[in-house]
């Protein structure tokens, strides 16, 4: 699987941007901090496996809409897929997979094309960043072997983190022995308040009837405040009673009256101020009629008066034109003189711009040059060009002097390293040496390795024995405690807690039998094989024979300083070779140039020749001439627009003074006079009739608004008229008398109907309902009820009551102060309760205690596996990998059998733990498991290895080796290489560099 293009749509600082990606070398990301690179690598993630949750770090885009993404991978059989996710109503984001044959998938599809791997998987095992590095010079030796052995397995720091975890939170749970852990604390205080509930239950008789006395006491005196509260809600309504007497009586009144007297149904509002207004207003609108009518004839009289030119709505327009173009006409005479002056300084300028390049134009002239601005661009690039070329040829040949410097020297060199040489007879002499003597010291080194062999497995066996044996001991103190726990739950019946804790100590019981049985297999297999070292062993003292030791070790180096000369003189020739190829190269590239050069010459002849130039002439002096054409052609063209414009004004001038004279006619005028004269005479006919007209329009509007006032009064008198009759006909009268008298009569009535309203609603505000107020005056006026009477009786009913709620008062206190007595410590309810909630909590830890116990065995049983079924791989390919990070100096790395540690053997076969290693040596073991954990990746699908700062820590040395690692990973899988250092971006010099 490979990543071909990445395309963010919105994501953190990033907006519509997109990158293709290679897979030939290590893809590098180069970018300073905060460039985007951590948002870059979230991208990748949150595409393949689901955005961040809430609460994470989700990269929103601020003030953009669009969030999310696409990626386009290539699978192994070359096709191309698109991975796109987007915001959706799910927080990981809805994602679409589309296919080169147009079909699409979901997050199935997506699943399935990652083989079911999830994001733990892919950060353990292909991406890779500081964090598991950053710990490791801080680590004990124990965890650091932990560390180690977890990588092998998963390629991360969680599952050891998990299982330090679980070990913590069950030792602050439970500890057989402790007296300061959560449970055990919680057993002692059960025990304490057990003890007092029974203490309690002895007395609980007496305290439950003094309760149940007390009950029944409270009891009555609730009803009694009942009562009470009933008693005065009915004296409130006694109250109110006692207020409407006087007035239900005096709205009885009003309503008697009232019916008595004759109701007028139908009057007009305000009626009579409404007529006197009417007959106001209508003597008034009389009286401005009149008036009116008298301004109306007179305006007319004066309109009569009055009149205009006979032509004058036609000619105002044209003499108001010829006004305005006036200034116009006068500024035209003033430009046409201009023009000329200007016309005649161009032609100057043109005639001395050609005397100036007479000389040099051999008698041609700049009209028969065809200048255009593509002409001048022809001549640039040709002098562009030809300038190139000659820096070119200039730089190529110091180039070449500098090549034929530098092989003067490497000659030389080669020929003094020739020397250094030791001859063919003498190498085979020494190598003959050595082999004599290495096989005499094989038997020795054999018998040696077997000795260490054997201490080694005999220290081996004791440990792992000892280790068993502890661990079994654990087992059975923690098979004893879930014995207890399943004992003491069924006594709290507790039916789950009891099956979980006896189904662990059955599994703790199985495990106990498992590890004396695996003991004494174990005891069987060292004694088998510490009895085939012993007989190789002897083998070897039989082999082994008394010999003289020769100075191999001057030999050896005599041999490695000819081959180290031997390499640089090869070097030498190989390099001697690639200067004379290059020298070569160098001399056709000059030669290459100067037929550039030729030509580029020729082309410009033909350009002097295509445009009439001479062609004696230098570069500089082309663009001298160009720039005086061109200056002489914009001349040219100026003088033919100035020509042009002149003709245009002059016909304009003529049909100007042509429609003055036809205008000074038709007024009148006979006399011959000059345009100014005319324009005058114009000007004031036109004031003339102006203000005639003026007046004209001014005695029209007058009149137009008299005559409207007039109308605008007759129809206003209408208007009032219809309302006063309108008023007569709804008081069903026919003359104003009648109607003054009916109005009368009408206003007295309703002044009456008010006043009994206002009773009305003083009696509605004590009592809000109808119903019950009409009940309740009635019963006031005409019954025999009596407000006063019935609050006396009430109040003496209330005493009562109350008397013999403060002797209830008397009895509860004295029953409260007995039982408080008794509750002098807690009441009992209070202690059962505390207990109950102790045996939940309990029950509750004993749970937590449980899960964190069968987690931890469970995460134990997947290691088992791992280390059978995945482990010997992963360690084959992490010890193949140190030995080259090492150059050698590492060459076995090995996990004892049964022991979750790892031993490192170096050349010399002394051997190692990981904390006795330097850290930076830790670091590259580290690096060794993951890239040997990612080539040995279960799901085939090649996944491209994510790398964020991973060599920031090691020096160049160690650097330079891992990067040739990786190097020959990119060969077969894709590598992003995420960095802000400059020098790693130099180092990893092969790669394409994507600038972030």
């Amino acid at each position: 699987m490979k990543l071909v293009k990445v395309h963010i749509y919105g994501y953190g600082k990033w907006k519509d941007v997109s990158w293709d990606l290679t897979d030939k070398g290590i893809q590098l990301f180069f970018g300073e901090n905060e460039s985007g690179k951590t948002t870059f690598m979230s991208f990748l993630k949150g595409i393949l496996f689901g955005f961040p949750k809430k609460g994470e770090n989700q990269y929103l885009p601020m003030e953009y809409n669009a969030y999310g993404g696409t990626i386009t991978i290539e699978n192994d059989q070359q096709e191309r897929i698109v991975i796109e996710r987007i915001k959706g109503r799910k927080v990981k984001g809805d994602v679409t997979v589309y296919f080169e044959d147009g079909q699409t998938g979901d997050e199935k599809t997506l699943e399935e094309i990652l083989k079911n791997m999830d994001v733990s998987s892919f950060q353990g095992i292909f991406h890779f960043d500081l964090e598991g590095l950053n710990g490791i010079g801080n680590m004990n030796p124990e965890d650091l072997n932990q560390l180690l052995f977890d990588t092998g397995i998963g390629g991360g720091q969680s599952v050891f983190h998990l299982q330090k975890k679980l070990h913590s939170e069950m030792d602050q749970l439970f500890k057989p022995r402790g007296k300061k852990t959560e449970m055990n604390v919680l057993v002692k205080k059960l025990e304490d308040t057990e003890r007092e509930v029974n203490k309690w239950e002895e007395r609980i008789d007496q305290y439950d009837e003094l309760t149940n006395r007390l009950k029944s006491f409270k009891q009555k005196l609730a009803l009694n405040k009942q009562s009470q509260h009933e008693i005065n809600t009915k004296t409130n309504k006694a109250e109110k009673h006692e207020l409407l007497i006087d007035l239900a009586k005096d709205w009885e009144s009003k309503r008697l009256l009232i019916e008595n007297e004759n109701n007028i149904v139908s009057f007009p509002e305000n009626g009579l101020k409404r007529l006197d207004d009417f007959l106001d207003k209508k003597m008034d609108k009389q009286a401005l009629l009149r008036n009116e009518e008298v301004k109306l004839q007179v305006i007319e009289e004066e309109i009569s008066s009055l009149s205009l030119h006979p032509q004058w709505s036609s000619m105002r327009n044209e003499i108001n034109s010829l006004l305005q173009n006036e200034e116009m006409y006068k500024g035209r005479q003033q430009e046409l003189h201009n023009m000329e002056i200007e016309k005649e300084h161009l032609i100057n300028k043109m005639s001395s711009l050609e005397l100036g390049w007479d000389k040099e134009m051999n008698g041609e002239s700049f009209e028969s040059i065809p200048f255009s601005p593509y002409m001048k661009g022809q001549l640039q690039d040709i002098k562009q060009r030809l300038n190139i070329e000659q820096e070119t040829d200039q730089r190529l040949s110091e180039d070449a002097d500098r090549l034929e410097r530098e092989l003067d020297f490497k000659e030389e060199a080669v020929e003094k390293l020739a020397t250094t040489l030791l001859p063919s007879k003498e190498i085979d002499e020494l190598k003959r040496n050595i082999k004599v003597v290495e096989s005499r010291t094989q038997i020795d080194f054999e018998r040696t390795l077997l000795k260490d062999q054997q201490n080694d497995m005999i220290n081996q066996n004791k440990a792992m024995i000892k280790r068993e044996k502890q661990q079994q001991r654990f087992f059975v103190v923690l098979s004893v405690v879930l014995l207890g726990t399943s004992l003491l739950s069924i006594l709290f019946n507790e039916l789950l807690v009891t099956v979980v804790s006896g189904s662990l100590f059955l599994i703790f019981l199985f495990l106990i039998i498992t590890k004396r049985i695996s003991i004494r297999k174990t005891k069987n297999k060292f004694l088998i094989k510490e009895e085939v070292i012993s007989q190789r062993l002897e083998e070897k003292e039989l082999a082994l024979t008394d010999y003289q030791l020769s100075d191999v070790k001057k030999w050896k180096e005599e041999l490695e300083k000819h081959q180290k000369q031997l390499s640089l003189y090869e070097q030498g020739i190989e390099h001697l070779q690639m200067l004379r190829e290059q020298r070569k190269e160098q001399e056709k590239r000059i030669l290459q140039c100067n037929g550039k050069i030729e030509s580029i010459l020729n082309e410009l002849k033909e350009w002097c020749d295509k445009y009439h130039i001479p062609n004696k002439l230098s570069l500089e002096y082309f663009n001298s001439l160009l720039q005086a054409v061109e200056e002489w052609k914009k001349y040219e063209e100026e003088v033919n627009r100035i020509e042009k414009k002149i003709k245009q004004y002059e016909l304009s001038q003529i049909a100007f003074e042509k429609r003055v004279e036809e205008l000074i006619n038709n007024i009148g005028v006979n006399d011959e006079l000059s345009i100014i004269h005319s324009m005058d005479r114009l000007k004031h006919f036109l004031i003339e009739q102006g203000e005639l007209e003026q007046e004209q329009n001014k005695k029209e509007h007058q009149r137009n608004h008299y005559k409207e006032t007039v109308t605008r009064l007759k129809i206003e008198l209408e208007e009032i008229q219809r309302e006063i009759n309108g008023m007569l006909n709804k008081a069903k009268v026919s003359n104003e008398e009648e109607f003054r008298h009916y109005g009368n009569d009408f206003e007295r009535q309703t002044k009456l109907k008010n006043e009994k309203l206002q009773q009305w609603i003083k009696m509605k505000i004590i009592i809000p309902d109808e119903n019950e107020l009409e009940k309740v005056i009635n019963l006031l006026l005409y019954g025999d009820y009596d407000p006063v009477e019935e609050q006396k009786r009430l109040k003496i009913d209330w005493e009562q009551l109350e008397s013999e709620s403060d002797e209830l008062r008397q009895n509860i206190a004295a029953l409260e102060k007995e039982l408080s007595f008794l509750e002098k410590d807690g009441t009992y309810e209070e202690v059962k309760q505390i207990f109950t909630q102790m045996k939940e909590e309990l029950q509750s830890i004993v749970k937590r205690w449980t899960i964190a116990s069968l987690s931890n065995h469970i995460i134990e049983e997947v290691k088992k596996v791992y280390e059978k079924d995945k482990q010997p791989n992963v360690i084959k390919k992490a010890e193949t990998l140190f030995c080259e990070m090492t150059e050698g100096k590492y060459i076995k790395v090995f996990a004892p059998l049964g022991e979750q540690r790892f031993i490192i053997e170096r050349n010399d076969g002394i051997r190692f733990e990981p904390a006795q290693l330097s850290r930076g040596t830790c670091e590259l073991l580290y690096l060794a498991f993951r890239f040997s954990l990612a080539l040995n990746d279960p799901s085939y699908i090649k996944f491209p290895i994510i790398m964020d700062e991973t060599l920031v820590n090691l020096d160049r040395t160690r650097r330079k080796r891992v990067l040739s690692i990786l190097n020959e990973m990119a060969k077969e899988r894709q590598i992003l290489f995420f960095t802000c250092h400059h020098h790693i971006q130099r180092e990893i010099s092969d790669s394409s560099i994507t600038f972030v």
